[in-house]
This record gives structure tokens, C-alpha cells and sequence, in this order.
């Protein structure tokens, strides 16, 4: 694996489900970091019926949330999200990535 992967298991590949989460309880935030402490090694933020504004906030959410949960670590965990360009580039000049 090359240099661009170092810290990053990609062998656990989790996807939000905003529904889902809602139904069980929980955060999508808590719901990602609860994932990350049991070993996804990505992230993918789903989400169709959210605007950018809020799909964007629901970003940064779990962005923090998988920030702490590999504190101190030594992990990475991408958080990858698709078809939602500006919403990344907004993510990302906010200091994500």
C-alpha cells in the first residue's frame, strides 16, 4: 500500500443512514464514532434528503466525531462523501481532511 493509505484500514467501510439512526436512538456523530471505535477504518456520509447547509453540518459532525474517536491512535479515517462537491470543498477549507 502506498503512502497515501498509511494509518487507513479500509478493510470496514461504514455508510450513515440518517433514518436508521434516528429509528435506534442515536446520532449519526455518535452512530459514526461508535463505528470507528469498533474498527471502520472509512466513512461515507449519506444522506439524499438533506441541503447542502445541512448535509454540511451533518458533515462536520461526524468529521469531529471521527477526530476524536482516533486521537491519539495513530489511525486515519477518511470520511468520504459523494456527489456533494461544494459541501466537500466547504468541509475541507474548514480544516477537514
Amino acid at each position: 500500500m502506498n503512502a497515501r493509505w498509511a494509518g487507513i484500514d479500509p478493510g470496514l467501510y461504514f455508510v450513515t443512514g440518517s433514518a436508521l439512526c434516528a429509528r435506534a436512538g442515536r446520532s449519526v456523530a455518535v452512530t459514526a464514532a461508535a463505528a470507528v471505535a469498533g474498527g471502520a477504518g472509512l466513512v461515507q456520509v449519506r444522506d439524499k434528503n438533506l441541503s447542502d447547509a445541512d448535509f454540511l453540518v451533518l458533515s462536520r459532525q461526524i468529521w469531529e466525531a471521527i477526530q476524536r474517536g482516533v486521537e491519539g491512535t495513530g489511525r486515519r479515517v477518511p470520511l468520504v462523501i459523494n456527489g456533494r462537491i461544494a459541501v466537500s470543498r466547504r468541509l475541507r477549507a474548514g480544516g477537514a481532511g
